[in-house]
């Protein structure tokens, strides 16, 4: 229940970050073989190639991550990653053969779904246990929405025949949520981890025991 929210701050804060990027995700992910069909000559069979090729590349990723999170942090590798995505989603906007397109595809799913995870395991840490299932239906909830209004966005543009503009306004978005999340979670994950050894001291800590007699 929504009563069982405490920090509302940091799941506001969160939840913001996620619009923003879920605002551009919702914009293309859905399109990219109309992308690819209506910009390079490319049939489906080769098209089933380059969808296989990045399933199994995300697969890589995916032990990447974590390796990653613990040496430089949680919130660090979502930056990091979401940064490192940019340039392919613009190199998707501008490619003028299809290999490029196929670099800038694979590498900005690649990215995204490492940062993906730790995002969410992020979110977790900074919650009460009684608080996350509310705290993530809600967040999930909003992400939802805003992902099909992305969707019908991204398909009026490309009824219009804008296939390549949509990659430049999701750059946009993608940066607007990295600032917003560097700029409210850059001190969270030290915080987190200075009141863990808090509570670990205190848990540890001896109990006296008295005489009774």
């Amino acid at each position: 229940a929504l009563r069982n929210i405490k920090n509302w701050s940091f799941i506001g804060k969160y939840a913001s970050t996620i619009t923003a990027v879920g605002l551009g995700a919702g914009m293309i992910v859905m399109f990219f073989n109309l992308y690819f069909t209506h910009e390079f000559p490319i049939d489906s069979g080769l098209l089933g190639i380059i969808f296989a090729i990045n399933t199994i590349l995300l697969s890589a990723g995916n032990f990447l991550a974590p390796a990653l999170a613990d040496r430089i942090g949680k919130a660090r590798t979502v930056v990091v990653t979401e940064l490192l995505s940019i340039p392919f989603l613009v190199m998707l906007w501008w490619a003028p053969v299809l290999q490029f397109a196929v670099l800038g595809y694979v590498m900005r799913s690649v990215l995204m779904n490492m940062s993906g995870p730790v995002s969410n395991a992020f979110f977790m840490e900074g919650l009460d246990k009684e608080e996350r299932a509310t705290a993530i239906g809600v967040v999930r909830t909003g992400d939802s929405l805003v992902r099909a209004i992305a969707a019908n966005l991204g398909g009026w543009l490309l009824a219009l025949g804008f296939y390549r503009l949509p990659y430049l306004l999701v750059s946009g978005l993608y940066l607007l949520g990295i600032i917003l999340f560097f700029g409210f979670f850059r001190k969270t994950e030290s915080e987190m981890e200075v009141n863990r050894e808090i509570e670990l001291t205190i848990t540890d800590e001896p109990v006296e025991s008295f005489d009774a007699t």
